[in-house]
């Protein structure tokens, strides 16, 4: 094995150090690029990665009960009505394309013949993992926001569930909006279905801000102004919705790939992939509320300094 000599090193230091510079020179020039320089070193240094893990974990996990316990009770919602049923299911899973290989017919045959027992048994799972996915992304905002959490565990189980209902429904109200309006665009024909997916779409992103926002500002011990959340929850909305066009392309291409390399757990794996590529978005986002706050202080400090000077 080559060692490199002392001439090849020292040309390697130096194209870092110019490399740092002109980094440096862009932060000064660009504010853009300095949030985005301090954002991920913020993020390493908060250990963003351990965080999103764990958020990622209890997401996973609950994915799954929340499919159960919806499946199950859409069958009581429509009455016995097969047609409704299958046209919402469809609507539903236009909207969240990474579900498709979820809901197949056959896994909504057999959940449709013991929806009694799945409905009890998915509230169940759903209420843990969902709650710890709450408590989570409680830890992981108060590292985020340099706060301490609140209460025993009994205590912070009993604030995750009440804003796991809150957070829960909304993100239901947000499924559903999506379904229904795919479901307008295929009720009112092709004239109204670019209607439809513009409001589905403006609907869905301001749901979308209001659920993000709501939990970046309330979920931490230390509360936020809401100008503070508001440019992270439209970040987080933004990359959400982008995020469901890549699902739907992800699943139109490659599936024979996906299936000869992970076989059974292909499905399990995409919805892993996609829970990890969320909690990591919403992490950041916070990290860029937490900098774009820092700045607006640095600012406000220098300016009252000089006004003193002078």
């Amino acid at each position: 094995m080559s060692v490199p000599n002392g001439g090849t090193l020292r040309s390697f230091n130096k194209a870092v150090t110019r490399a740092k510079l002109r980094v440096e020179m862009a932060r000064s020039k660009w504010p853009v690029v300095d949030v985005a320089v301090r954002t991920l070193t913020r993020y390493s240094e908060d250990d963003g990665g351990f965080y999103a893990a764990a958020l990622t974990y209890f997401t996973f996990f609950s994915i799954f009960p929340l499919l159960l316990t919806a499946a199950s009770l859409l069958g009581y919602l429509t009455f016995g009505n097969e047609d409704l049923r299958r046209d919402i299911l469809r609507a539903g899973v236009d909207a969240f394309p990474l579900l498709r290989d979820v809901l197949k017919p056959a896994g909504l045959a057999f959940v449709e013949e013991r929806r009694r027992a799945f409905a009890a048994t998915g509230v169940a799972l759903a209420l843990y993992s969902g709650s710890g996915a709450v408590v989570a992304l409680e830890h992981a905002l108060n590292k985020i926001h340099r706060g301490d959490a609140k209460g025993d565990f009994l205590a912070r189980r009993v604030r995750s569930l009440k804003w796991l209902a809150v957070l829960g429904l909304a993100s239901l109200a947000s499924i559903a909006l999506g379904g229904v309006t795919n479901f307008a665009g295929e009720l009112f024909g092709e004239a109204a279905g670019p209607v439809a997916s513009a409001l589905g779409l403006v609907g869905g992103l301001f749901a979308n801000v209001v659920i993000f926002g709501t939990a970046f500002k309330f979920l931490p011990s230390v509360h936020p102004a809401w100008r503070e959340v508001l440019p992270g929850a439209l970040f987080t909305a933004v990359v959400f919705e982008l995020l469901k066009v890549v699902g739907s392309l992800y699943l139109e291409t490659g599936s024979e790939t996906r299936e000869a390399t992970f076989g059974a757990f292909a499905v399990a794996a995409g919805l892993l992939v996609a829970s990890y590529l969320v909690a990591q978005v919403i992490l950041l986002a916070a990290e860029v509320n937490a900098v774009l706050v820092e700045r607006r202080s640095t600012r406000e400090s220098s300016m009252t300094t000089t006004g003193e000077a002078q």
